[in-house]
């Protein structure tokens, strides 16, 4: 079976970290943040540190630098995401 690239990006994450996450338009996106209170803030402080918040729709990609374990996620310093949008942390 064929595969895209997107689900080929998806289970190589998968395999290499437990901390891929796929969740479908609920976050906000702002100038050097992500907010998504629903989804992320399951998690401690820190968790998602090192990973890559991927846009599904807009095709960005932002390396994230600080996870407030609240559902607020700093991204690098060029970052201004769309906001509500499909996204990826990889």
């Amino acid at each position: 079976m064929a595969r895209t690239l997107t689900q080929l990006v998806q289970a190589v994450s998968r395999k290499l970290t437990s901390r891929y996450r796929f969740i479908a338009a609920a976050g906000t996106g702002g100038a050097g943040t992500w907010t998504d209170a629903t989804n992320l803030a399951s998690t401690p402080a820190d968790y998602y540190n090192g990973l890559w918040w991927y846009g599904v729709t807009s095709a960005a990609e932002y390396r994230i630098t600080d996870d407030s374990g609240a559902g607020v996620l700093t991204l690098d310093t060029s970052a201004t995401p769309a906001s509500t949008q499909d996204y990826e942390l990889h």
